[in-house]
């Protein structure tokens, strides 16, 4: 039994490569999102740290929030695949919906990333990259509908979000300097290790599955995976984590306070984040 056959029997006996199936769990993941993005903007605007926020900041506020929430959900349906699923399962019905929820979400985030981009001169080229592919990616594996196991253990590289988002918003509270913080960072540094070692993991099973893989994997699907793979081992991986790692060294969210008037800033929670994932 799958893990969306254990939330309810009956979403093993859907045909998920019907194009109104898959519009529908597409649409429905996107939808979901927005309006947890809505409802945490409505909510989150009674805290006097969020009030005080320029718009860029805070829809970047309201951004991780939905963020931390599809990292859990990477995070489930990714270990629940790197543990109990085969690589010669080329389809299942928890790989459909994976599948199909991440493109929603990547469709919803990179909207909202670019929208962020249009409010400020600054672009994260690595970041636009980053869902550029993901978006690519997707969207190949809902078309071919095939190497499921790969794309969707992809997925628990996503469990970054959760201390990603705790700690930006405790930054933004004032609470740069905390020891929660600290812990929180600590923990979302750890991450990215973990992140590494599964990566690795990757490399391995393709190696062990090659003929496999390359027997049934069309050549598009194929070589933007292992395009999208071999940037997150070799350069997104390495270099968020090293970011990370030096943010906590300096015991800050971000830069070296310079003077008292931008350590106010920071203690105020007016800080910029260098990498808004």
């Amino acid at each position: 039994m799958g893990l969306v056959e254990a939330i309810h029997p009956s979403l093993g006996t859907i045909d998920y490569r019907q194009p109104m199936v898959k519009l529908v769990f597409i649409g429905g993941s996107f939808l979901f999102l927005s309006t947890v993005f809505l409802v945490g903007a409505q909510g989150s605007k009674w805290l006097k740290p969020y009030q005080n926020l320029p718009l860029r900041n805070k829809v970047i506020w309201n951004r991780r929030c939905v963020r931390a929430i599809f990292g859990l959900f990477g995070t489930v349906v990714g270990s629940w695949v790197i543990w109990w699923d085969e690589v010669a399962n080329e389809t299942t019905p928890t790989g459909f919906v994976a599948v199909y929820v991440a493109l929603g979400y990547f469709l919803f985030d990179t909207l909202v990333l670019l929208s962020i981009e249009l409010m400020t001169e600054k672009n994260d080229i690595l970041q636009i990259g980053h869902h550029c592919l993901a978006l690519l990616l997707m969207s190949f594996a809902a078309y071919y509908e095939c190497l499921q196991y790969f794309v969707v253990s992809g997925l628990f590289l996503e469990m970054v979000m959760p201390f990603d988002t705790l700690c930006y918003i405790l930054a933004k509270c004032g609470r740069a300097k905390s020891m929660i913080w600290k812990v929180g960072q600590a923990a979302h540094i750890h991450t990215y290790h973990l992140r590494s070692a599964v990566e690795c993991f990757t490399w391995v099973q393709i190696y062990r599955h090659w003929n496999h893989v390359w027997k049934n994997t069309p050549l598009p699907l194929l070589f933007t995976y292992l395009f999208c793979l071999s940037m997150v081992t070799f350069v997104m991986t390495p270099y968020w984590g090293y970011k990370e790692t030096d943010r906590l060294f300096k015991s800050i969210h971000n830069y070296p306070i310079p003077n008292q008037e931008q350590e106010n800033r920071v203690q105020n929670g007016d800080v910029i984040h260098e990498k808004d994932m």
